[in-house]
């Protein structure tokens, strides 16, 4: 499968890269700088270098690819999702699926578990950009995943990675980026979560 990437040199990024690779997956990495953290590039790694909010050509870069993965951080979750739906929309890539955080995870039918009293603040406020790309790939045609994750560890992939849609998990409150990474090569291969945000915990 050809696979866009945005994200790749990043701690879930550069999981995601592992994982793909023994699967046969083609990965398109497009890196603005930290190019040296990437294995050298070989035929199933294609890099570009350029800036993700700022490129001229995304649509034409994303064009005859299967599917986009992100794994971005909170600074730029929001500007680089709409860029992306714009791009994918525009260039019929068939299947979105990125990393956000598990606040905007329903806490119960009413209300998201970033709502909920004693919520940091500081996650609250981090989380704005996380949930507006939510509400962005809902208003969108794309077919698209949301997998939502509480803290993010660098330890190795469990195997045992729980997956809820919707709702995090119970009593889950960490995931190893590694677990992540095999969820979401697994979910491109047999989608379940069509158009859903996924809670994922072990």
């Amino acid at each position: 499968m050809r696979i866009f990437l945005a994200g790749a040199t990043g701690r879930t990024g550069r999981q995601i890269l592992q994982q793909a690779r023994p699967r046969g997956h083609q990965i398109t990495a497009l890196v603005r700088g930290g190019a040296d953290r990437l294995e050298p590039a070989e035929s199933w790694l294609r890099i570009l270098k350029g800036d993700l909010l700022d490129h001229p050509n995304l649509a034409e870069i994303v064009a005859h690819h299967d599917a986009i993965i992100t794994a971005l951080s909170s600074s730029v979750i929001e500007a680089a999702t709409l860029k992306l739906i714009d791009a994918a929309q525009t260039a019929k890539v068939p299947r979105f699926l990125g990393l956000a955080g598990g606040g905007i995870l329903q806490l119960d039918a009413h209300s998201l578990r970033r709502d909920r009293p004693g919520y940091p603040a500081s996650f609250r406020t981090s989380s704005e950009g996380h949930l507006r790309a939510w509400k962005a790939l809902e208003a969108s045609t794309l077919d698209w995943t949301l997998v939502c994750t509480p803290d993010l560890l660098d330890t190795p992939a469990t195997g045992r990675a729980t997956a809820l849609a919707d709702f995090m998990p119970q009593g889950g409150k960490s995931v190893p980026r590694a677990d992540v990474a095999a969820f979401m090569m697994t979910e491109l291969d047999q989608p379940r979560f069509s158009r859903k945000r996924v809670g994922l915990t072990v």
